[in-house]
């Protein structure tokens, strides 16, 4: 696997081991799948380079004349370009998201199209299977914030959104199915 992928985990001093549970051992289990999955995704100019790698409505800003400027830049890496796409989507519908699935499908739709177009603009083509690779990221980026709320956070007496997002994420992690799948 090329080095600096998987972000922080597969940095040592990151280990997924090291904050989860016991009783979340499936979770582990499913990142190594996952591991196994990205190693073996090509790599070339097309597809992979440097990535910001956190892309969140926190990290950016837009200006009256609808220029982007990204910030927060500890969380760049070498990675898939998809993978940026994905933290990006993944914040959307989850973690800034409404609560309700079908709330999440309209903003998916919405995003996927106006990504779309702006990829195509100025006449590249979108990958063929660039929906698919979207759907492995979003599953590793669910792992890495479960990873690191295990890490950071005081869960002994969660609130009742964290309860529900780790349950959720458990169950979607174990079953090896991305956010999206859901739709």
């Amino acid at each position: 696997m090329p080095k600096g992928t998987l972000g922080s985990l597969m940095n040592t001093s990151y280990e997924p081991r090291i904050y989860l549970p016991s009783e979340l051992q499936p979770i582990l289990i499913a990142l190594d799948e996952l591991k196994v999955q990205l190693a073996s995704l090509p790599v070339n100019a097309d597809n992979f380079g440097l990535i910001h790698g956190d892309i969140n409505v926190g990290n950016f800003t837009i200006n009256e004349a609808g220029g982007l400027t990204l910030f927060d830049f500890d969380e760049c890496q070498y990675s898939w370009y998809v993978e940026d796409i994905a933290i990006q989507l993944y914040y959307l519908l989850y973690v800034f998201g409404e609560d309700s699935k079908f709330e999440r499908k309209d903003q998916y739709e919405l995003f996927i199209k106006h990504f779309e177009l702006g990829y195509i603009e100025d006449g590249r083509r979108m990958p063929d299977n660039w929906k698919d690779l979207l759907k492995l990221f979003l599953r590793l980026r669910e792992i890495i914030l479960v990873v690191g709320m295990h890490r950071s956070w005081d869960l002994s007496k969660p609130d009742d959104w964290t309860r529900d997002f780790l349950q959720d994420s458990r169950m979607r992690i174990t079953k090896g199915i991305s956010l999206i799948d859901e739709f």
